[in-house]
C-alpha cells in the first residue's frame, strides 16, 4: 500500500509539472519528448527529496504511522483543489485567480496550522483550509466577478446515456458496502 502510493504520489507530481510548470511556464513551445523527459526528470528529483525525507519518518516526534504522514501531507494539497473546485462548478461569476488564490491560500494556511498551531489535528486543519479557501475566493468573486456567467459547454461527440446495467451494479456496490460496512461496525461486530 505504501509503494502504490508513493507511486501515485510521484505520477500525479511529475505529471503536474510537467503539463502545468513545464510546459505552461518555462518552456512553452516544447516538443512532447520533451515535456515527458521532464516529468521523468521530476520524478527523480522527487525521489530524491523522498530519500533525504525517509530517515526522518521514523521519528516519533513526527509519527507512529507513514500512512498519517502521507494524509498529512496530502493536506498541503487536498483542501485547496477540492474548494478551487467546488467553487468553480457553484459560482459562475468566479474569476480565474480565483484558482490560484484557492491553491496558494489553501498552501500558506495549512503550513501556517503546522507550523504554529501544532495542537490542531490534520483533518482539522483541512477543514480549517477549506473554509478559509472558500472565504478567500468569495471576497475575490465579490470585488471582481466576471461581467458574464460562465457557461459550460455540453459535449455530445459521445453518449452520455446510463445503462440500465451500469445503475444495477452501482446499486449492488452500494448494498454490498452497506452490508459490509454493517456486519464489520462496532455496533454489529461487538456482539
Amino acid at each position: 500500500a505504501v509503494v502504490s502510493s508513493l507511486a501515485a504520489m510521484l505520477n500525479a507530481a511529475s505529471t503536474i509539472f510537467a503539463m502545468d510548470v513545464f510546459k505552461k511556464h518555462l518552456v512553452r513551445t516544447a516538443p512532447p519528448a520533451t515535456v515527458v523527459t521532464a516529468g521523468r526528470l521530476a520524478v527523480v528529483g522527487f525521489a530524491v527529496v523522498a530519500v533525504l525525507l525517509a530517515p526522518r519518518l521514523g521519528d516519533p516526534k513526527i509519527s507512529n504511522s507513514i500512512f498519517t504522514i502521507i494524509q498529512a501531507g496530502q493536506g498541503f494539497i487536498s483542501p485547496g483543489i477540492l474548494s478551487v473546485f467546488a467553487f468553480g462548478l457553484v459560482v459562475r461569476r468566479a474569476p480565474p485567480v480565483c484558482g490560484i488564490a484557492g491553491l496558494v491560500t489553501n498552501l500558506v494556511v495549512y503550513g501556517f496550522l503546522m507550523l504554529f498551531v501544532p495542537g490542531v489535528q490534520f483533518l482539522n486543519a483541512m477543514a480549517i483550509c477549506f473554509g478559509v479557501c472558500l472565504a478567500v475566493m468569495l471576497l475575490i468573486t465579490l470585488a471582481r466577478p466576471l461581467p458574464t456567467p460562465f457557461v459550460f459547454t455540453q459535449q455530445s461527440a459521445i453518449a452520455l446515456e446510463t445503462s440500465r446495467g451500469a445503475k444495477l451494479a452501482g446499486g449492488l456496490v452500494i448494498l454490498i458496502t452497506l452490508v459490509l460496512y454493517l456486519i464489520f461496525s462496532p455496533l454489529v461486530a461487538a456482539r
